[in-house]
C-alpha cells in the first residue's frame, strides 16, 4: 500500500479528510486491521465485516453495524454471547425500531418485550388497540413504574 501517494493525492485534490484518514491509517499497526479500515473508508462494509470476522474481532464488527445501524447483523453476532445481555437488549431495540418506523407494530412490540422497553411496547399496544395486550403489559409492571 502506497499511502505516500494516496496522501499526495488527496494533498491535490485539497481533501482535509482524506489526508487526516491517510495519517490516521499509518497510526494502525496491525495490516488486516489497516485494509478493513481502508475498506470502510470506500463503503464496502460487506468486506469489512469478512475481514473483522476471519481475524476473529466479533468486537469490531458488531460496532460496525451498530454504527450502520444493521441491527438485524447486531443481533445475528451477538446470539452466540449470551453474557452480553446489554448489548442483546440494544440490539431487540433497534429491530424493534426498525419495526415502529416501518408501521409493523405487532413485529415492534415483540422485539421491545424482549429488550424490556416497556414504554415503546405499550406505545405499540395502544396504537394497535390491543387494550388486552396493555392490561397485561400494566400487570406485569413493577408498583411504582
Amino acid at each position: 500500500m502506497d499511502f505516500a501517494t494516496a496522501e499526495s493525492a488527496f494533498v491535490r485534490c485539497k481533501d482535509y479528510q482524506g489526508i487526516q484518514f491517510v495519517k490516521s491509517i499509518l497510526d494502525i499497526n496491525n495490516d488486516t486491521i489497516r485494509r478493513a479500515e481502508i475498506e470502510a473508508y470506500f463503503k464496502n462494509y460487506k468486506e469489512v465485516d469478512q475481514i473483522y470476522l476471519e481475524t476473529d474481532r466479533t468486537a469490531l464488527a458488531i460496532d460496525l453495524h451498530r454504527l450502520l445501524g444493521d441491527w438485524f447483523r447486531v443481533f445475528e453476532l451477538l446470539k452466540g454471547n449470551v453474557l452480553q445481555v446489554k448489548e442483546m437488549e440494544e440490539a431487540w431495540n433497534g429491530v424493534a425500531d426498525y419495526y415502529f418506523d416501518r408501521q409493523q407494530w405487532s413485529e415492534a412490540v415483540k422485539y421491545y418485550q424482549k429488550a424490556h422497553n416497556d414504554e415503546r411496547a405499550a406505545e405499540c399496544y395502544y396504537i394497535l388497540e390491543d387494550y388486552a395486550g396493555l392490561e397485561n403489559l400494566l400487570n406485569v409492571l413493577p408498583e411504582n413504574h
